[in-house]
């Protein structure tokens, strides 16, 4: 491998943080036009360049491999630039064929008719909530007609110890801080719930 072309790449490696793939993509365009050109790199002029995007043109290279050609060219002269090889780089005015635009393909009536074959969406939230609505506003259709009854009976109240009642996750976070609380959450396998998780959902649930 040629010297420059060496050092050029190691600076992409080491500094510019190229890849490997990208490393062999330069070696081969850079070592393929030297092949074409057949001069030293201080003797590179831009017509060296013309001819060698024409010759690869004519063998039927495309646009796109023309222009990461003369890319990696414009770097690798640019950087002997830098270094006190070369007065100029004749890669920067150097041109490569235009791609042609390629137009969006037509959709065929098969293919149109396609679009418009939706699937019918079951859309079970939707159908809930306006069950909830239509039961709070309307009542229940199920009870219509029921009479209420005259007497409920007396709920009764479980047991309760005697004393205060245990401490809870209030006095836990008032006693190891918000940072505290919060590792202590992290580091329990149980799920955790409040006394609002319920509630807070069914609000949710009826807002949307």
């Amino acid at each position: 491998m040629d010297d420059r072309l060496r050092e050029f790449l190691d600076h992409l490696r080491f500094e510019k943080r190229y890849s490997a793939h990208t490393l062999k993509a330069y070696q081969r365009d850079i070592e393929g036009f030297a092949a074409d050109a057949g001069v030293p790199w201080e003797a590179v002029r831009a017509h060296h360049l013309s001819s060698a995007v024409a010759r690869r043109h004519g063998r039927g290279a495309s646009p796109r491999t023309l222009q990461r050609l003369l890319s990696s060219l414009r770097s690798f002269f640019a950087y002997l630039e830098k270094q006190g090889v070369l007065r100029g780089n004749p890669a920067a005015s150097a041109k490569s064929p235009k791609q042609k635009n390629r137009l969006p393909n037509a959709l065929d009536a098969d293919m149109t008719a396609k679009l418009f074959d939706f699937k019918p969406r079951r859309d079970r939230a939707t159908r809930l909530l306006g069950f909830l609505g239509d039961v709070l506003i309307n009542g229940n259709p199920d009870l219509a007609g029921r009479h209420r009854p005259g007497r409920l009976s007396e709920p009764r109240l479980p047991p309760l110890p005697d004393g205060a009642p245990p401490a809870g996750s209030r006095q836990r976070l008032e006693a190891l801080g918000p940072e505290g609380f919060a590792d202590w959450m992290r580091g329990q396998e149980r799920t955790l719930v409040t006394d609002t998780t319920m509630r807070d959902a069914h609000q949710s649930l009826l807002a949307t």
